[in-house]
C-alpha cells in the first residue's frame, strides 16, 4: 500500500478515505478530496389556450450544505402570444409565423466555493532600537505584539433574477425566421473574492455576497435557408450587446491582480476594470516636463522620452490619485454566423464570430511589460520599431530608457498604453466534403462515404500587440500560446 493508518470510517463518511490521513512516514503518494450535497424539487405548470395563448411556470427549491442559507427558493413564470393565430395577423400573407414573448424569473447559483476561512495570529521580535512588524515599546522595554488574522465567511444563496421579452417571427414560406430578445439579468448577493474581513487586503482572498451586478443588452438571430434548383443554402447570422455594470458593493471598491497589474471593481463600472494612468504623449523636451511637473513627486523623475500621464487633479503631481478606469475586458458587441451551401454530393460551410469593445492588458510578465521587470528581456518589434528617439520622433511610444528597471513608476505601473484593444474577428471553421451514396454492396440501410476536409482556425482578425487576443481570464495576457491552425482531412462511412 501506499499509507498505513488511513481511517475507514463509516461507509457515508467518504472523506476519511484518503491517503493523506494515514501515517505520514508511510506514505509514497497523497491524495484529498471533499464532497457537498445537495437536493432539487421542482414543479411545473403549463397552459395552453387555443394555441395561441400560452404560460409556463416553475417553482424551485434547493438545497445544499455549502452556505449557511441552507435552502433557496427560485419563482418564473413566461407568458407567449401566438400572433399570427389571430384573425387580423393572418391575412398578412408574407409572415408565416409569429409569437410575443415575456418572462421573469429568479434562479440560485450553487456553484460557489462552500463556506471558508482562517485564523492566525502572526508575532515577531524586536529590539528596543529596531521594534518590528507588531512589537512595541512600553515603558522603554520592547515587549511582544500579535496580530490576530480571523478571515471567515457565511455565505447565501447568490440569486440572478432576469426579465425579457422576445419576439419570434417567420416570413416567405418560412425560409426567413427572425428572434430578437431584450434581456436584463441583476445578480444580487453576488458572491465575488473580496478584501479579507480583517485588514485591508490588497489581494481578494475570501469569497462574500457582497455585491449586486447587472448585465442587459438585446440579442438579434436572423436565419435564411432557400434551394435554388439543386443547390442549397443556409445563412445564419446573431449579434447581441452586453452592458455590464456593478450596482451595488459591500466594500469601497475590491482589488485584484498582481503586483502593479492591479484590476477594480466598484460601483458604477464593469466588473474587474483595468485602473491605472491615461497616457496623453511623450515628453518631448525638458521644457515641457517643467510646464506639466510643476511641484514634482520626489519619486517622479521623468526625462525626455518619458510617458506622459494626465494629471486629473491638476496638481502639477502625478501619484495614485491620478488613476482612471481604463476599460474591462468584458466585450459590448458579440456576433458570429456561419454559412452552407450543398450542391448534389458537395457540401460546404464556414463559420466565424467576432467580439469588439473589450480591452487587453499586455500583459501580466508579458511582452511590454516584462521590459520594466527585467531589461535583458527582448522588446517586441512594434516597440524598438517606433521608440522614441529624439524630439518629434514619437508621440506614443517612449524611449528605450523609459523601459529600464530604474523608471519602474513611469512605465512600469498600469497605463493605456498597456491597455488595448481586445476586439477581433475569427474564421473559426471551413469544411468542404463530398458524398459517395451506395457504394458498400449488401447494406440494408443504404450506406455511405464522405471525404471532407476541414481547416479549424484559418483566420483571424486583430490589432492586439500580442499572439492571442483571446487571452480569456480578466483580460491580462499571461504568456498566451499564438495561435494555430489545424488541417484535417476525414473519412465517414456509414452502411
Amino acid at each position: 500500500g501506499t499509507a498505513k493508518g488511513v481511517p475507514w470510517g463509516d461507509a457515508g463518511k467518504e472523506e476519511f478515505l484518503y491517503l493523506y490521513n494515514g501515517k505520514s512516514n508511510s506514505q509514497l503518494a497523497s491524495d484529498g478530496g471533499s464532497s457537498e450535497r445537495g437536493v432539487s424539487y421542482i414543479s411545473r405548470l403549463m397552459y395552453n389556450y387555443s394555441h395561441k395563448y400560452l404560460l409556463n411556470a416553475t417553482f424551485r427549491a434547493d438545497g445544499t450544505d455549502k452556505y449557511s442559507q441552507k435552502w433557496g427558493y427560485f419563482p418564473s413564470v413566461g407568458l407567449g402570444w401566438v400572433l399570427s393565430e389571430e384573425p387580423f395577423v393572418k391575412k398578412i400573407s408574407f409572415l408565416n409565423y409569429a409569437k410575443v414573448r415575456a418572462s421573469w424569473g429568479q434562479l440560485g447559483n450553487s456553484n460557489v466555493p462552500r463556506e471558508s476561512g482562517s485564523q492566525s495570529i502572526s508575532f515577531t521580535a524586536g529590539t528596543a532600537t529596531q521594534p518590528y512588524d507588531y512589537s512595541y515599546i512600553f515603558g522603554g522595554v520592547v515587549s511582544q505584539g500579535y496580530l490576530a488574522s480571523i478571515d471567515y465567511n457565511t455565505l447565501k444563496w447568490e440569486v440572478t433574477t432576469e426579465s425579457n421579452v422576445g419576439l419570434d417571427m417567420a416570413f416567405v414560406n418560412n425560409k426567413l425566421s427572425v428572434k430578437t430578445d431584450w434581456y436584463k439579468k441583476v445578480t444580487s448577493d453576488a458572491a465575488i473574492l473580496t478584501n479579507g474581513i480583517m485588514g485591508s487586503g490588497v489581494t481578494p482572498s475570501l469569497v462574500r455576497n457582497a455585491g449586486e451586478i447587472l448585465n442587459s443588452g438585446f440579442e438579434l438571430n436572423v436565419d435564411w435557408q432557400d434551394k435554388i434548383g439543386e443547390l442549397g443554402y443556409s445563412i445564419s447570422a446573431n449579434v447581441s450587446t452586453l452592458h455590464n455594470e456593478v450596482l451595488k458593493l459591500n466594500d469601497p471598491y475590491i482589488m485584484a491582480g498582481t503586483f502593479e497589474r492591479r484590476i477594480r471593481t466598484s460601483v458604477g463600472q464593469p466588473l474587474y476594470s483595468f485602473y491605472g494612468k491615461q497616457v496623453i504623449g511623450i515628453y518631448q523636451n525638458q521644457k515641457e516636463i517643467d510646464d506639466h511637473l510643476f511641484t514634482t513627486a520626489s519619486t517622479a523623475k521623468p526625462k525626455p522620452g518619458y510617458f506622459k500621464y494626465q494629471d486629473v487633479d491638476g496638481n502639477g503631481i502625478i501619484d495614485d490619485k491620478d488613476n482612471q478606469y481604463l476599460g474591462a475586458n468584458i466585450p459590448k458587441f458579440i456576433y458570429g454566423g456561419n454559412v452552407t451551401l450543398d450542391y448534389k454530393g458537395w457540401d460546404f460551410s464556414v463559420k466565424f464570430y467576432g467580439i469588439s469593445g473589450n480591452k487587453i492588458e499586455n500583459g501580466a510578465f508579458n511582452l511590454r511589460s516584462v521590459r520594466s521587470h527585467s531589461t535583458d528581456q527582448n522588446f517586441d518589434k512594434a516597440l524598438y520599431d517606433n521608440r522614441w528617439t529624439g524630439e518629434g520622433t514619437s508621440n506614443y511610444y517612449p524611449s528605450a530608457q523609459a523601459l529600464t528597471t530604474g523608471n519602474s513608476w513611469n512605465f512600469n505601473t498600469l497605463n493605456s498604453f498597456l491597455i488595448e484593444s481586445g476586439s477581433y474577428f475569427k474564421i473559426n471553421n471551413i469544411t468542404l466534403g463530398y458524398t459517395f451514396k451506395n457504394v458498400i454492396p449488401g447494406s440494408i440501410n443504404g450506406s455511405s462515404v464522405r471525404i471532407k476536409l476541414a481547416i479549424d482556425n484559418p483566420y483571424t482578425h486583430f490589432k492586439y500587440n500580442g499572439f492571442d487576443p483571446n487571452v480569456g481570464g480578466q483580460g491580462q495576457d499571461d504568456n498566451t500560446y499564438p495561435l494555430s491552425t489545424n488541417y484535417i482531412l476525414g473519412v465517414n462511412i456509414t452502411f
